[in-house]
């Protein structure tokens, strides 16, 4: 009979007998308490190392790297969420970090600006709060006026436009369209804007009024951070549209800016909503989005514990060891 067999016979003779632990037993027969420790020597003869039933494998380590590589400047929380939901790999934020970091790049948590601070008053619903803004966009020694209106639930970018001018007749026109477009926010909605000349014109507050009596929230000045969600946004524009791909005329920019709102809206995973994308929750899907994420997370943690269990098990029979105490963990 082999030793392991016989040491676990005589503990459950001796269990049998005497009110003794497992524990006490294996004491007193000289074994450790580590469950393996008696024949450590033995599995250190193959030189591997058994793995973590959790262990993410080298298959997904090298998705992860070479979906880094195809994706660059992407923080490591949101390449997590994008290999997610494009079905490369399922592995959460901090092993992503983990890998990225053993893989020499510079993979950091990306930083919140101050501009991104929430207004007070946090939206449950969408067309609960609007928040508008105007940014200056300088073409070819020529400066246009982008505004543009976000949904602060959501963070969708429910219109937006490239002005000539920012006269108050001009805004007011512009809320109109956008109010036209989504009428179910008549009456209801607020809307979060700076103390600019055009917001507070007879015009702009002209429509507010007609339009069922729409509430205006002016942020207090300078403290932009108020209006941060449409702050953010702006940054946003500049850095990952404008100035990337410096259009020369009017036109170009317009499509430009088309294609960057479009992305915004559709593609985008966004950090301030869960690293969802801004059409999700204005259309509804979230839940069905976070949904896929948790079953497909369930769905590889299972496999990747089999796999993990699989290969110790390999490497414990290549040094003929048994178990003699049932285990808590499968090796």
């Amino acid at each position: 009979m082999h030793i392991r067999e016989e040491i676990e016979k005589i503990v459950e003779w001796t269990k049998a007998r005497i009110r003794w632990s497992k524990s006490e037993i294996l004491k007193r027969l000289g074994v450790g308490r580590t469950q393996q420790s008696l024949f450590r020597r033995k599995v250190r003869k193959c030189g591997k190392r058994l793995r973590k039933i959790n262990q993410i494998t080298e298959e997904e380590k090298e998705k992860i790297i070479r979906y880094a590589e195809e994706h660059p400047g992407i923080g490591y929380m949101k390449l997590a969420y994008m290999m997610m939901d494009e079905e490369v790999a399922y592995v959460k934020p901090s092993s992503v970090y983990l890998v990225l970091k053993k893989a020499g790049f510079y993979a950091k948590k990306e930083v919140k600006s101050v501009a991104q601070a929430e207004f007070i008053e946090k939206p449950t619903g969408i067309h609960q709060m609007w928040h508008t803004d105007i940014a200056y966009i300088k073409i070819l020694e020529v400066f246009y006026y982008l505004i543009v209106m976000l949904d602060g639930y959501s963070r969708y970018t429910l219109e937006w436009e490239l002005l000539f001018d920012m006269r108050g007749d001009t805004v007011a026109t512009f809320v109109q369209k956008v109010l036209d477009k989504y009428p179910e926010a008549k009456g209801k909605v607020k809307i979060v804007q700076d103390n600019g000349s055009c917001y507070v014109s007879y015009e702009y507050r002209t429509v507010l009024k007609h339009n069922g009596g729409i509430e205006p929230i002016y942020i207090g000045p300078y403290h932009p951070q108020t209006n941060g969600k449409a702050e953010s946004l702006i940054k946003l524009m500049r850095n990952e549209a404008i100035r990337s791909r410096s259009p020369q005329v009017y036109d170009e920019a317009v499509k430009v800016l088309d294609k960057y709102f479009k992305y915004y809206n559709n593609e985008r995973l966004h950090s301030g909503i869960g690293y969802l994308r801004p059409a999700d929750l204005f259309y509804g899907r979230a839940e069905e989005v976070i949904k896929k994420r948790e079953e497909g997370m369930r769905k590889a943690k299972q496999e990747r514990k089999e796999w993990n269990i699989n290969y110790n098990k390999q490497i414990l029979n290549a040094v003929e060891y048994t178990q003699f105490i049932t285990p808590n963990c499968s090796v």
